[in-house]
């Protein structure tokens, strides 16, 4: 019975040897950021704008500009992050209208 002969081990890459593959690197636009820290063209950056406007805005037409069915709490942490007061009012037989006073304004 013949013994099969051993073959060479291949040469191990630096990478395999230290155990650490190498990342592909990832080239990402830039965003676009607003002075309020907000993502310009955002959902977030609409709906602020939308509440700061001198007429205010309801639920409807807050989740109306960003086409989604319930918006309200990404409202208030929009709000929250871009600095903007955001303050309630309800006359009577009117939905509740949403006024927000940005950072600047107060």
């Amino acid at each position: 019975m013949k013994t099969k002969a051993k073959t060479k081990p291949k040469p191990k890459t630096k990478s395999a040897a230290t155990g650490i593959k190498p990342r592909p690197v990832i080239i990402r636009p830039r965003t676009k950021r607003r002075p309020d820290g907000l993502v310009e063209g955002s959902a977030g950056a609409l709906l602020v704008d939308t509440v700061c406007r001198p007429k205010g805005a309801t639920n409807k037409e807050l989740c109306a500009v960003v086409g989604w069915t319930q918006c309200m709490p990404f409202v208030v942490r929009s709000c929250e992050q871009a600095g903007v007061k955001l303050r309630k009012e309800r006359k009577p037989g009117e939905p509740m209208r949403y006024y927000g006073t940005p950072r600047a304004a107060r």
